[in-house]
């Protein structure tokens, strides 16, 4: 791993820490998401998973951005990581989550929006209220 956290290997990527190993494409549409994306229709379809619908891909994928933005605003919220012992007897914590269904220009998608014991967290990127982000029509 670099020592630094912009050192970016041969392939572009960057080590970030904390990520348990995974590597951050340099840029949104550098070469390596083209690659990603060939190997995940590639695996997709090898498994026989469709690549839109309900139990598609792209709706797998969007369901697992969303929770991840989710729970990484949650953390950056709270101070810590989930399971981080930094973020015990610290006053304020995770406590649990509530289903939402977000409808997205590829369909439905349900998430769990994470909560705090003491109900100061306000996500950004699936909001509380109606309030439609970028490739979100409206929530239910």
């Amino acid at each position: 791993m670099p020592e630094h956290e912009d050192d970016v290997n041969e392939g572009g990527l960057t080590p970030r820490p904390r990520s348990r190993g995974e590597l951050v494409a340099s840029g949104p549409e550098g070469p390596e998401m083209s690659v990603l994306a060939e190997e995940l229709v590639a695996s997709a379809t090898v498994r026989g998973i469709a690549l839109t619908g309900t139990d598609g891909l792209l709706t797998a994928l969007s369901r697992q951005l969303l929770q991840s933005a989710l729970e990484a605003e949650l953390s950056s919220h709270l101070g810590y990581d989930k399971h981080d012992p930094v973020g015990r007897n610290r006053g304020n914590s995770r406590n649990g989550s509530t289903p939402k269904t977000v409808r997205t220009e590829i369909g439905d998608v349900t998430v769990a929006v994470p909560r705090d014991r003491h109900g100061t967290f306000e996500p950004v990127i699936v909001p509380k209220h109606p309030a439609p982000a970028t490739g979100v029509r409206r929530e239910t």
